[in-house]
């Protein structure tokens, strides 16, 4: 058994460390609230059952008056003890742990319970004491989990192999997609969305017309005002004076200190509430829409539901695809609730979509997605079960939808539209996964999307579909065209003109005689230079293309993009710097000529032509007046998953805190494991977030199982599944029966509500759980809740990645299933779905940066890799002799390797501290000066490598805290046994030591021979960030001064604790840093600032600070939005013409089309097309997608950039070419973000980590030169 444990160490020891205890969620979350939120190293977190008690305080400060900081306020649990709640694993013979959980009762698809596969359980071994382990053992036949939906078991060593093949064979398809991307373009996630007229609805057999029908909810209740009691002066009483001005809590002990001891006034109080007049109030729009839901379910039931049509809410409003019928509009009064008057929907328009307000219209779109896909859900299940009263749903060629597939998507949370594929799960080391997807309803700005040539083929065999024209009118308003004689087309674009002009014409002014012709080929940026609106546009004609800019035109983008025109006279330049281009500058008092207007928007994809045939009363129908709309709405659909643990998390409290009843103590540190933890409820994968925990969960389920009217069903469904369901709880039986006559004294509130899926399992519940309120006041048992995605386990992350990671196959398979789906139901709405995601040829391949160096670089004024290295191995009294052992071999084996004598292994972080004090600082023997002042740094290039089982818990990270004041940097690592391990640790450890000591932030990177245009300038490139917290908020600045003889790093991070006022702090540390700038380096010439995040509120105190300091400086300023969640990935043009049949074929057979092959985009890839549109109540500006770095893992995803201010001396261009070779720094694994923001990015992290353990640490306490390295990477 023990040759058998090290095998496996060997073979799993980079996943994660088997000799350890495993760590659950709940003990994740008892270590957030003793050491913080823990990060990706499981090993490091394992806190006991003590976690919250009281114990031992800060450790004690050395001898020789060493200056201490203790890591927070507070006290700490104990070190020592071993604790209940603690257990260990054992392994099958493939070496997998297997957790341990008990027999799971879930329900099938049919309705009918069934008992889940248990998995294998392991023993707990001498970790746990004897009594712990008898108590577990016992409640765990009482605890089961109630999934509902069947998984596949699959091991994770398979799920990894399976996804390392997908990740090589699209590693191999790079070179075919650098080579043939410009002329293929890219394929989005962003789907067009179109609305249909009357004609088209009639093609398609749907009786409702192209309108949308809104109502108003109007729900009353009539309320008591409460008047002030009059006083004999006729002024309000004193003691009512005194309520109204004091807070809540103060007025509410105020009342009650009345009713005791204030007769008179409470009586002069009660009288006057008694006599006051009632008044009539709106309803909120929850408790009003429940109530309408209620009503309507019950009146049009069965055979009258197709009566009823679809309907969606929001707010006060309800929008109905067609008029609702007459008795739905008025509700019965027994369906009001306590105080109600009226509750009626009162009509008040309707409108046709490309009419509503945009924002509206967004809203009501993602609340449509949503609710079509419940009913997709709901009707999938009634057919199920037998109870449907309409005929299954067919394809459009006729056959039955089957039950496999993507076809069941779960609505987990309405508020980012997310939705589950309940039958694509996957069960894997304990942990649950199912695919998802994301749906969002925006405006794309389309003008520069390509049309698909096949797609009028395709619609014309695709049945229902393929009767609807996707032609989009010029306004853009994604309406259909009701006219059916002439063929669809789209004008072509003009050809530029035949002259050579623009690149042979004498650089000066022109002839006013001879005009320049040109074509506008793509409006760039809009600023203002010295008071004059200035306007860039890229032309060209015979001889090429060029710049041009218009000089105080006469109207927001006077040239249209398309058109030809003429214009003289003109003024063009060259610049020798940059290669001879040329720049055609229109002045002022030229007007261009309009030669060649711009042609028609291009058609939607999976565009069909009308038919040839038209009426003459459709020929003399009036044109469409264009759309108010900004763009063209359409639907952003990505994947996002989710994952979950197999054990529930009452069996977690089990398992750490025994069964109950709970003293107070024990019942507070349950509330704090649990507060704040993300939650899926297992019955209907719901997503949510814990709030709080009670432990009156007995009289919760007695009252839900007595006094729901839903009772009898829940009964019944028990009666029919005694079978195959374990009996119930005898305690919930004889609290049930026990409670059910005092259930009208109960005023907690009743389980179930908004769960009704609960009520078949409450015979099946431990009575003695505590019960969650989630945090819409949703209250459900423990034993239904499951952790979700906890980024701590590593277990999380390896089988995450390897389920929900989807290549560019995988991914447009699943987004064209989810289309497929949607666009069922959106045709009962009169909205089609196109075919195909948006495709554009509208981008740019940047060239690969040369990383040439800085030729005569500057002496470095420090040394760049450590000259004094110390060992230092922390084995605390938690430690196993096992991890002592570990800890002490791999402390003297980085000794060796790093060729050191400094090396100790000691109990804590106390005595590291004082090691460090003793061995590193230098003593002088000066009298009479405070504790810590007589101690200087012996070597300012010292670094501290930390070898400790916690390397992220408050006392380490106190530790680094101490050391960093010092000027010490310190490197935390997990320790291991396995030389061969060692070895490769200790080469990653050095080259992660020498990128953190770094001086240059660019790693000597000349970026004036990667972007020619800087010639001679100074430009400072800085990164912005923030880091917020529950209590307060972390910001970081990191400065990027790049020189012609040497780059300079410049960071800074600070702690604010007022929200709101983020953008004050930026420009106040932003100011410091220009003038740092100022004294040391001289000034800059250009300032380029990348803000991570879509937030631009920073940009003006910022430009006023640079105004003032330096007014001949340019700025340039953009937000990066990496969270887009929109992917391009690419597919050739010849292999979709060659598969054109086969797609066709696979259409008509019911499988969604999908094109044969598609791969992820290279880096460097520039797309200028497909921005998101802002709304109206946002900021608009012109926006870039830059994908700087190439997945390996999974379908890229780019970064947004939004240009909020641009230099008039340095082009977009350039600061694409600018960012692109700042994010591959660190090739050849290139970053995301450019390297200024991916510091501030970092440096933001790890400083909320360190603020939490020492909340005095500030940025100035690092003295230099460790505050001028990386140290933060």
């Amino acid at each position: 058994m023990l040759r058998l444990r090290r095998t496996l160490v060997r073979r799993h020891e980079h996943m994660t460390d088997l000799f350890l205890p495993r760590c659950t969620p709940v003990l994740c979350s008892a270590s957030r609230q003793l050491y913080g939120r823990p990060y990706a190293e499981p090993a490091s977190h394992r806190i006991r059952r003590q976690a919250d008690s009281n114990g031992a305080g800060y450790p004690p400060p050395p001898p020789n008056g060493a200056p201490q900081r203790p890591p927070s306020s507070g006290t700490w649990g104990p070190r020592g003890g071993r604790g209940g709640g603690g257990y260990t694993k054992t392994y099958r013979g493939s070496g997998r742990a297997v957790h341990d959980r008990s027999p799971a009762v879930a329900l099938d698809d049919n309705g009918v319970a069934r008992q889940d596969a248990p998995l294998s359980r392991y023993s707990a071994g001498s970790v746990r004491r004897a009594d712990a382990a008898t108590a577990a053992a016992a409640s765990a036949e009482t605890c089961r989990s109630f999934w509902s939906q069947r998984v596949r078991h699959v091991p994770a060593g398979d799920l990894k192999r399976q996804h390392l093949m997908e990740s090589t064979h699209d590693k191999h398809s790079r070179f075919l997609v650098r080579s043939r991307i410009r002329d293929d373009g890219v394929l989005s996630n962003l789907f067009p969305v179109r609305f249909h007229d009357d004609a088209a609805l009639k093609a398609n057999g749907e009786k409702h017309d192209p309108y949308v029908y809104i109502y108003e909810m109007y729900v009353t209740r009539m309320v008591t005002s409460r008047a002030p009691a009059a006083a004999p002066g006729g002024r309000p009483s004193a003691a009512w004076g005194k309520y109204r001005q004091t807070p809540p809590s103060t007025a509410a002990q105020l009342s009650k200190s009345n009713e005791r001891g204030g007769a008179a006034t409470a009586g002069a109080v009660i009288a006057t509430d008694s006599a006051a007049p009632s008044m009539e109030r709106r309803v909120t729009a929850g408790r009003s829409w429940r109530a309408i839901q209620r009503y309507l379910r019950h009146r049009f039931a069965a055979a009258a539901s197709t009566l009823l049509p679809p309907l969606v809410q929001l707010d006060n409003k309800i929008y109905a695809a067609a008029p609702l019928p007459a008795d739905a509009l008025q509700l019965p009064k027994t369906y009001f609730d306590v105080g109600w008057k009226t509750a009626e929907l009162r009509l008040v328009s309707r409108s046709r979509y490309a009419d509503l307000p945009a924002s509206e219209l967004q809203m009501v779109m993602n609340k449509i997605v949503l609710e079509m896909a419940r009913e997709t859900q709901r009707q999938r299940q009634r057919i199920r079960d037998g109870t449907s009263t309409t005929a299954p749903h067919r394809h459009d060629d006729g056959d039955v939808q089957d039950d496999d597939g993507l076809e069941v998507m779960e609505v987990v949370r309405e508020k980012t539209g997310k939705l589950v594929c309940t039958t694509q799960g996957v069960s894997s080391g304990g942990l649950r996964v199912y695919r998802g997807i994301y749906v969002q309803a925006i405006f794309v700005d389309h003008t520069a999307a390509l049309a698909y040539a096949e797609d009028s083929n395709d619609d014309e065999k695709g049945g229902g579909s393929g009767s609807h024209s996707d032609a989009a009118p010029q306004g853009g308003d994604g309406r259909t065209s009701s006219s059916k004689g002439t063929t669809s087309t789209t004008g072509s674009v003009p050809p530029p003109p035949t002259t050579r002009q623009l690149n042979e014409t004498p650089v000066g002014l022109t002839d006013a005689a001879n005009p320049i012709q040109f074509r506008v080929d793509a409006f760039l940026r809009a600023f203002t230079y010295r008071g004059t609106p200035v306007e860039s546009y890229r032309i060209s004609d015979a001889s090429g293309s060029v710049l041009a800019s218009v000089w105080a035109p006469p109207q927001p983008q006077s040239l249209l993009v398309g058109g030809v025109y003429a214009a003289a006279p003109v003024r063009i330049r060259e610049f020798a710097e940059r290669g001879n281009a040329r720049l055609v500058e229109v002045p002022s008092g030229t007007v261009p000529t309009l030669l060649a207007a711009p042609p028609q928007p291009a058609p939607l994809p999976s565009a069909a032509p009308p038919p040839t045939a038209t009426s003459s009363r459709s020929r003399q129908a009036p044109p469409e007046p264009p759309s108010r709309l900004p763009g063209h709405i359409s639907l952003r659909i990505d994947t996002k998953g989710t994952i979950a643990s197999e054990t529930s998390l009452w069996g977690e409290v089990l398992q750490h805190y025994g069964a109950g009843p709970y003293d107070d103590a024990t019942q507070q540190r349950i509330r704090k494991a649990l507060a704040h933890m993300p939650v899926v409820i297992s019955y209907s994968l719901r997503q949510g977030i814990v709030r709080e925990v009670r432990f009156d969960g007995a009289a919760l389920l007695a009252a839900a199982s007595a006094s729901d009217p839903l009772l009898g069903m829940a009964q019944k469904f028990a009666v029919q599944t005694t079978s195959e369901l374990p009996s119930p709880s005898a305690a919930t039986s004889s609290c049930a029966a026990g409670l059910s006559e005092s259930e009208t004294q109960s005023r907690g509130p009743v389980m179930g509500a908004r769960e009704p899926r609960l009520l078949p399992l409450l015979p099946y519940l431990d009575a003695q759980q505590p019960c969650a309120v989630l945090t819409d006041y949703t209250v459900v048992p423990l034993q239904v809740l499951h952790c979700c995605f906890d980024p701590a386990m590593r277990n999380w992350q390896d089988i995450g990645v390897a389920v929900l990671s989807l290549m560019p196959n995988q991914r447009m398979e699943l987004l064209s299933f989810v289309r497929k789906l949607l666009s069922r139901g959106l045709r009962r709405w009169g909205i089609e779905v196109a075919h195909r995601p948006w495709r554009t040829r509208s981008l740019s391949l940047l060239p690969a940066p040369m990383k040439r160096v800085v030729p005569n670089p500057a002496a470095r004024s420090a040394a760049s890799f450590p000259s004094t290295v110390a060992v230092l191995g922390i084995a605390g009294p938690r430690c196993t002799a096992d991890q002592t052992q570990r800890v002490s071999l791999t402390a003297q084996h980085m000794a060796q390797y790093f060729r050191t004598n400094l090396v100790a292994c000691l109990p804590d972080e106390s005595a590291g501290v004082q090691y460090v004090h003793d061995q590193l600082m230098m003593h002088t023997s000066t009298p009479q000066q405070q504790p810590g002042g007589s101690a200087s740094l012996r070597d300012v290039n010292s670094c501290v490598i930390l070898i400790t089982t916690e390397p992220d818990t408050r006392a380490t990270r106190w530790l680094k805290v101490e050391c960093m004041s010092r000027g010490i940097h310190l490197v935390a690592v997990l320790p291991s046994s396995s030389p061969k391990r060692l070895n490769l640790i200790c080469g990653n450890l050095r080259r992660r030591i020498a990128t953190q000591f770094e001086l240059d932030p660019l790693r000597g990177i000349d970026l004036r021979a990667e972007v020619p245009v800087l010639g001679r300038r100074r430009v400072l490139i800085v990164g912005v960030d923030t880091c917020h917290t529950n209590t307060h908020s972390i910001g970081t600045i990191v400065g990027i001064l790049a020189t012609p003889t040497r780059n300079h790093l410049l960071s800074h991070f600070w702690q604010h604790d007022a929200r709101g006022r983020e953008a004050s702090h930026v420009a106040v540390h932003f100011k410091n840093m220009l003038t740092r700038v100022l004294t040391k380096y001289g000034g800059v010439d250009e300032v380029v600032i990348f803000q991570d995040g879509d937030v631009f509120s920073e940009l003006t105190g910022m430009k006023e600070e640079l105004v003032a300091q330096l007014p001949e400086c340019g700025l340039t300023f953009m937000c990066l939005h990496k969270r887009c969640n929109i992917r391009f990935t690419h597919t050739s043009s010849s292999s979709s013409t060659a598969d054109a049949a086969a797609r066709d074929a696979q259409r008509d057979g019911g499988n969604a089309s999908v094109e044969a092959s598609f791969h992820n985009v290279v880096k460097g890839v520039v797309i200028t097309a497909l921005a998101p549109i802002p709304l109206d109540y946002e900021a608009a500006a012109p926006s870039f997608y830059l994908q700087a770095h190439e997945s390996v893992m999974s379908t890229a995803r780019a970064v947004q950039y939004t240009v909020h201010h641009v230099s008039p001396t340095l082009d977009v261009a350039d600061v694409q070419q600018m960012a692109n070779v700042m994010a591959n720094v660190l090739a050849p694994q290139a970053t995301k973000l450019p390297m200024s923001t991916r510091c501030a990015h970092r440096l933001a992290d790890r400083a909320e980590r360190l603020l939490d353990a020492v909340p005095q640490f500030t940025g100035e306490m690092i003295p230099q030169p460790l505050s001028d390295r990386l140290w933060f990477l």
